[in-house]
């Protein structure tokens, strides 16, 4: 409920000094010891998180023996406990990389018993107990105190939370750096090799090729047998993030009007590629032969067919390219060759600017 009228609140510094903390049942905890917390919030001797303490808080005021048989009777929450809060000096476990140093002032260190710390959670067996301010005369100064213990905790968290985040990123950075992306070429895009637009083909005794949806499900480029086929002709805007320092491929999905045995059909590409700066006429071609599409039993099985461009072909800071496909000659034999779809395979780089 909202206050109505003016209260008095009590004020416990700018930093906490000293807190209080109903006892566990049958402890003993001497003036000066480390002192922990229970899961239940009920002080304890500082000590293994197997033996219950699961964080410190500070050094013990006085000593308070709450032992069965003991004035206090034994009973859990017998009397508050009064522990404060600061830096004080402790002595350092030994061994198994424990050992606390000058040097390892600034570092965590956790609790091994009512007066020992370590510099190591002991695998997941010992609470935080603060932070290390020096190591002086064979003692281990630390900082106790709740806020200490949270303020490490939540440290502790938010660099995993980064490790975690550190390493999505990098596994997303490798997957744009490695992964596979593609530019699909429209098949409508195509003209002939003087630029003109390509007619719908025509089956006929001379040879032809164009656009044609017959014996098809969709629309594709289409040859028909010939010593000599034409040639298609495509230019396309290179993507900004491709990789010029990995190779690209250039795939056709095909396949044959026959199946011819023996016919190992393959495409005869021009690959030309410009980049800022370059003259407009004088780079090398980079196509080459495509893999074969062989004739078998069965008809009209389509197969991709791939021309790698290789990166030493691939200026920095590629734009465009203009290529050219054209059935190789003496390949088709007497079957019509189909392209249905054409597309670029690219590796990604990571942006950055």
């Amino acid at each position: 409920m909202s206050l109505s009228i003016e209260r008095m609140t009590e004020f416990a510094g700018l930093l906490p000094a000293r807190g209080t903390y109903p006892i566990k049942a049958n402890v003993r905890i001497f003036k000066g010891a480390i002192v922990g917390l229970d899961s239940s919030g009920r002080a304890m001797p500082g000590g293994l998180i197997a033996a219950g303490c699961v964080k410190v808080v500070g050094k013990a005021s006085a000593t308070y023996d709450n032992r069965t048989g003991s004035v206090l009777g034994g009973a859990a929450d017998a009397v508050q406990v009064e522990v404060e809060f600061g830096v004080f000096g402790y002595l350092s476990a030994s061994g198994g990389g424990d050992d606390i140093a000058a040097d390892d002032a600034g570092k965590v260190c956790f609790v091994v018993d009512d007066q020992t710390l370590a510099l190591t959670n002991g695998t997941d067996t010992r609470a935080i107990a603060g932070l290390i301010s020096e190591y002086r005369n064979g003692l281990v100064y630390a900082w106790m105190g709740p806020h200490v213990a949270a303020m490490l905790v939540i440290a502790a968290s938010e660099a995993s939370q980064l490790d975690t985040a550190q390493i999505d990123v990098d596994a997303l950075q490798a997957d744009a750096a490695t992964a596979n992306a593609y530019v699909h070429i429209p098949i409508t895009s195509f003209l002939d090799a003087d630029g003109d637009p390509l007619a719908k083909f025509v089956s006929a005794g001379t040879p032809t090729f164009g656009f044609n949806l017959a014996d098809s499900e969709a629309l594709n480029l289409r040859w028909n047998n010939d010593a000599t086929p034409g040639t298609a002709l495509c230019q396309l805007s290179l993507p900004p993030d491709l990789d010029d320092t990995a190779a690209a491929q250039l795939e056709f999905l095909c396949s044959k009007s026959g199946a011819t045995v023996g016919d190992a059909t393959t495409l005869t590409c021009t690959a030309f590629i410009l980049a800022n700066g370059d003259l407009h006429d004088a780079d090398a071609n980079a196509g080459g032969v495509t893999d074969a599409l062989v004739g078998n039993a069965v008809a009209k099985t389509t197969k991709k067919l791939t021309l790698t461009l290789a990166a030493a072909d691939i200026p920095a800071g590629a734009h465009s390219m203009t290529f050219t496909v054209t059935p190789t000659a003496g390949t088709l034999g007497t079957d019509d060759l189909m392209i249905h779809s054409v597309r670029l395979r690219y590796t990604r780089k990571i942006q950055t600017s």
